[in-house]
């Protein structure tokens, strides 16, 4: 079975394993080391199993029967390569899946921030002509001597503003949407 050497080290006579155990030792060398902390396991101490040589790809994939035999004791056994291709395709496909989708998502936004760049000129245009036109209809207010005129022109000077600041609104809105979606997306990506 097992025999001390000098610094109390421990080695193993696989037959010994084989007819204490009824095992065959070629099969299943790790039978011997069953006791010591779990299957295929590390540094099991007091009763207290080890850690699992696949565990950390097991966290990571989710699935032991993907890459280990649950019943497997054989520290030289390697999963099953199949799963492992299979487990390869099917991260890959959720990858690109996901990739594709983003791709889509972000084509939008870019098209909705080209949209954004047009009506935000639109409005620049139109603002820069109507500041121009309440200018210009403040100073005949001003210069005018006919009260008639000078209450149509007052009229046309609050409609004016009334326009102009809604377009201002809209334009300040539009901005705060474009840095919003801009801002946020660089820092999710």
């Amino acid at each position: 079975m097992t025999k001390p050497m000098h610094n109390n080290c421990m080695t193993t006579n696989i037959s010994g394993c084989e007819s204490s155990l009824g095992l065959n030792a070629n099969k299943n060398f790790n039978a011997g080391f069953a006791g010591l902390g779990g299957n295929n396991s590390i540094g099991g101490i007091n009763g207290m199993d080890g850690m699992n040589g696949m565990d950390g790809f097991d966290s990571m994939f989710g699935n032991k029967d993907v890459f280990m035999s649950a019943t497997s004791t054989n520290i030289y056994s390697l999963p099953d390569p199949q799963g492992l291709v299979k487990a390869v395709e099917d991260a890959t496909a959720v990858y690109l899946s996901i990739k594709d989708h983003l791709r889509t998502v972000l084509e939008k936004i870019k098209l909705y921030l080209q949209r954004s760049a047009v009506l935000l000129a639109e409005l620049t245009a139109d603002i820069k002509s109507q500041y121009s036109e309440l200018r210009d209809t403040v100073k005949k207010h001003n210069r005018e001597s006919s009260d008639h005129i000078r209450s149509v022109l007052a009229k046309k000077i609050i409609n004016l503003r009334a326009s102009l600041m809604d377009k201002i609104s809209n334009f300040e809105n539009i901005r705060k949407w474009q840095m919003t979606v801009t801002c946020s997306i660089s820092t999710t990506l």
